[in-house]
């Protein structure tokens, strides 16, 4: 484990133990609760005997079920099987528990979500991870993709990476990826034999003048999916994968040996009640502009960019967790930024992120 990264989370954690008011900026936390019919659910569940018993590996036939729907639905993927994880997380790191031997080789594009680092180091591949910058634009570089696959095909010498872990929308830059760039992807690792995994927590979470969420589907294409941000469920550690039947048998050796069946808790009814009410939730698009969010991504190099964002409210801001000590933040662009409530999370208009400068 020393060639692990140690997670931002668990040392931002760990620093702020014993200090009050102070916010951190490492880890993206939404401020509403979960629907009212998913908390009744759950209260209801915590009393059914079965909720202590164990479950299906792969989750509740009747939650699976109502995600299937979800996804042929919203996601137009009807030709995968689900397995219900602690987490789109846990969800990531079965598959690569699945996929991956010691050494083998993995591309993640820059800036990449540190788990994902961390999930594909603790295999014994951290000398073997492929980590290219993204494109100006936040976009992956598939030219990059394209070149790496190809030499390392006409090399007698240098194996061929085992997956690539495209992330839609970005973590952290939060830019959504087109479908044209996600076939070019998937065309490209399909010819070489490569799987592609697409985490997609933040599916419902688009940014007004991009374009709009959307999954592809095939034998090497693995989609990932969490309750943790949309349904405000961080700490309910709900998440699915959606994954080729073929793969079936060996990601339930993993999920057997680590989740032990994990998804028959009080929650998993609840959550289905959720992923019923997926198409109807009322999520809004942010209204931060593309270039916008390109400013705010350079200026977090110096610690000065929101971290996590919420959607959009009537007057067309967004709100934003900043560390503060201060009662009122303030901005020197268009419009003021003011801290409220006692947790102090800030609204900002979006057109104070659209005119801010880059240097």
């Amino acid at each position: 484990m020393s060639a692990t990264d140690v997670p931002c989370i668990v040392q931002m954690q760990q620093m702020m133990r014993g200090k009050t008011d102070v916010l951190s900026l490492a880890q993206g936390i939404v401020h509403w609760a979960p629907p009212e019919s998913a908390l009744a659910a759950g209260r209801a569940a915590m009393t059914e005997p079965d909720s202590s018993l164990y479950g299906p590996d792969d989750g509740l036939l009747a939650l699976r079920e109502a995600l299937k729907a979800k996804l042929q639905a919203e996601n137009g993927i009807s030709q995968s099987e689900v397995m219900v994880t602690a987490g789109a997380n846990q969800g990531y790191t079965n598959i690569v528990l699945t996929l991956m031997d010691a050494g083998d080789a993995a591309m993640l594009f820059r800036p990449y979500y540190f788990n994902h680092l961390m999930a594909l180091q603790m295999t014994g591949s951290a000398g073997a991870l492929v980590l290219p910058p993204s494109l100006p634009d936040l976009q992956p570089d598939v030219s990059a993709l394209q070149r790496e696959l190809e030499e390392r095909a006409a090399s007698a010498s240098t194996p061929q990476l085992k997956l690539v872990t495209l992330v839609n929308p970005g973590n952290p830059t939060g830019v959504m990826i087109p479908r044209a760039t996600l076939e070019e992807a998937s065309a490209l690792c399909a010819r070489h034999g490569v799987w592609l995994v697409i985490d997609n927590t933040y599916e419902h979470f688009a940014y007004k003048d991009c374009p709009p969420h959307e999954c592809i589907e095939g034998e090497h294409i693995i989609n990932l999916f969490s309750f943790s941000k949309a349904f405000g469920m961080m700490g309910w550690r709900v998440g699915y994968i959606a994954f080729p039947p073929k793969l079936g048998a060996e990601l339930f050796k993993v999920q057997d040996t680590i989740g032990t069946r994990p998804a028959r808790d009080p929650y998993a009814p609840a959550v289905g009640i959720g992923a019923r009410a997926a198409t109807t939730l009322p999520l809004h698009s942010l209204t931060l502009t593309s270039a916008g969010l390109q400013r705010s991504a350079q200026r977090s190099r110096r610690r000065s960019s929101p971290s996590a964002l919420c959607p959009a409210g009537v007057d067309g801001s967004a709100s934003v967790w900043m560390a503060s000590r201060s009662k009122r933040l303030s901005c020197s662009m268009r419009s003021p930024l003011s801290a409220t409530g006692p947790s102090r999370a800030a609204r900002v208009p979006s057109t104070c992120f659209a005119s801010c400068p880059t240097d």
